[in-house]
């Protein structure tokens, strides 16, 4: 009875690791370290994850202590409710592209780019100037993921 249940637990181990393989979770070459290029470049997308949640947090508490905002929420519920949902998931794909790039995947960049490519495309846009810091935020990123490419499987 104890050998058949180590050898389902090595069977379920081995499966595991498999799909994590499948899945990109886990490198094939695990002993190979992450280039600092990369290491940099995934730690910018994370702090930018982390810190569009901060403000999404703050956001938050904000529309629970002051009334004044509370009355203009009320006033433009849908407006608002979109852009916390927007919000929410904007911190999530900059953590999610972080964490792709940290793993050297290619689909984090493909997404880095798509998300800050778009800032620099409304350039040209009459009616939709950008602020200087999504400018140059944009533009550090493009930078950092176009660096970093080769390292990238």
């Amino acid at each position: 009875m104890e050998r058949r249940q180590l050898e389902s637990r090595g069977a379920r181990e081995q499966n595991t690791t498999a799909s994590r393989r499948r899945l990109g979770i886990q490198r094939w070459a695990e002993d190979q370290p992450l280039p600092d290029r990369l290491r940099w470049t995934a730690a910018y997308f994370r702090f930018c994850g982390i810190s569009s949640a901060v403000v999404l947090g703050v956001s938050l508490l904000s529309l629970l202590v002051s009334p004044d905002i509370r009355a203009e929420v009320a006033a433009h519920s849908s407006s608002y409710l979109l852009m916390l949902l927007l919000s929410g998931i904007t911190a999530a794909a900059w953590w999610w592209t972080g964490e792709r790039l940290y793993a050297r995947q290619r689909d984090g960049a493909w997404m880095g780019v798509a998300n800050l490519a778009i800032p620099l495309l409304r350039l040209g846009h009459a009616n939709a100037g950008a602020s200087v810091s999504t400018l140059v935020i944009s533009a550090l990123g493009l930078i950092a993921i176009l660096t970093s490419w080769r390292e990238l499987d």
